[in-house]
């Protein structure tokens, strides 16, 4: 060792002392420069939160009207609002990032009021279905709520969930075949106890019509349809009689 690296590490320590000290001081450095960054974002937060004072009072209000009023379009109404205010507030300040999370969360609540309402409104349409008498009544509320169901799947800005709007569709396209099956039924029922033979023929041959043609696989009703053909063959030998005793009658 020369007699001037004894002295630096008399002045400055060793190197490995010196890299040490280095490294302290850059890690303070570094501290300093985050809490510096810090207390800026913290100032630009409180700055921003007081230019939004009166539309962050607006949002608090509507969160409890949508968490304790009963009325739904109200609570819908108050989402409205708390979405719009927020749509302003991040266009303004897009960096934060809570306020991303509230509009989120606004959003999700906004599908799940509405999506309780629609399905509200199909439970009415579905018990005025079943209490109606008509065929044509009947068929007319589940043809209300299948239209009801149409405008909702196209309302893509609430994007009401698919699962839920397949689940009624298919319940209500079910109840439409069930009573329209079950007025050819009747008919033919009706027919045959009053033993018309070939309009209680014909009418079988309407029901296997119409569970041939429906969208329903001929599989998933396969004992159905096999009880028709039964009843169709059944008829058409009481129509073969019937015609055999008249030829006897006439001769």
């Amino acid at each position: 060792m020369d007699f001037w690296e004894w002295c630096r590490g008399l002045l400055f320590g060793s190197p490995e002392e010196q890299r040490a000290a280095e490294e302290e001081e850059r890690a303070e450095r570094a501290r300093l420069e985050a809490e510096r960054k810090q207390q800026e974002v913290e100032l630009q937060r409180k700055q921003e939160e007081e230019r939004f004072a009166w539309q962050l009072q607006e949002i608090s209000r509507c969160a409890e009207v949508v968490r304790h009023h009963p009325d739904a379009q109200i609570r819908i109404a108050s989402v409205g609002q708390a979405i719009g205010h927020l749509d302003v507030m991040l266009k303004a300040c897009p960096h934060r990032t809570d306020w991303q999370e509230w509009l989120r969360t606004f959003q999700d609540v906004y599908v799940e009021i509405m999506t309780a309402s629609l399905e509200a409104e199909l439970d009415s349409l579905r018990k005025r279905a079943l209490a109606v008498k008509t065929k044509a009544a009947k068929i007319s509320a589940a043809n209300t709520a299948l239209l009801v169901l149409q405008r909702a799947e196209e309302d893509l800005e609430t994007a009401y969930p698919q699962e839920v709007i397949d689940r009624w569709r298919r319940a209500f396209s079910m109840f439409v075949h069930h009573t329209e099956l079950e007025a050819l039924l009747m008919k033919a029922d009706k027919a045959e106890f009053k033993e018309e033979w070939k309009k209680a023929l014909n009418a079988y041959l309407d029901v296997l019509y119409f569970l041939k043609r429906d969208d329903i696989p001929d599989e998933e009703q396969a004992e159905q349809i096999a009880y028709i053909e039964g009843k169709i063959a059944e008829m058409q030998e009481h129509v073969d009689a019937a015609d055999s005793r008249s030829r006897r009658t006439k001769t």
